[in-house]
């Protein structure tokens, strides 16, 4: 059929490449005190409760700062928010860890 185009229907591709490195970049080192990270704070409500809650800059955050909740973390593209009964760390990779504490 000379008079009719070409036309693709499947199409399939494998592709292998070297793995290259790969690095995380760390946090700089902190102290335990976040409140070079600290913006504001706010009312909010855990369990019932009002209370005044402070809110951090996530990307001043720096590897060790700790603090206890409740607080909120704000980040470009998410909200963590750190309930009463928790206190909160952060790692050199910029995870934000937390553990429950025995305040209530």
């Amino acid at each position: 059929m000379p008079w009719k185009g070409i036309e693709f229907l499947n199409f399939r591709l494998r592709a292998v490449s070297p793995k290259a490195p790969f690095h995380l970049r760390g946090l700089a080192q902190g102290s335990g005190d976040a409140s070079g990270a600290l913006k504001r704070h706010r009312s909010c409500w855990f369990n019932g409760q009002k209370a005044e809650t402070p809110v951090y800059d996530g990307s001043k955050l720096l590897a060790g700062n700790r603090f206890q909740g409740p607080a909120v973390i704000e980040e470009s593209t998410t909200t963590v928010v750190i309930p009463r009964s928790f206190s909160c760390s952060v790692d050199r990779w910029k995870n934000y860890v937390l553990t429950r504490s025995t305040r209530t």
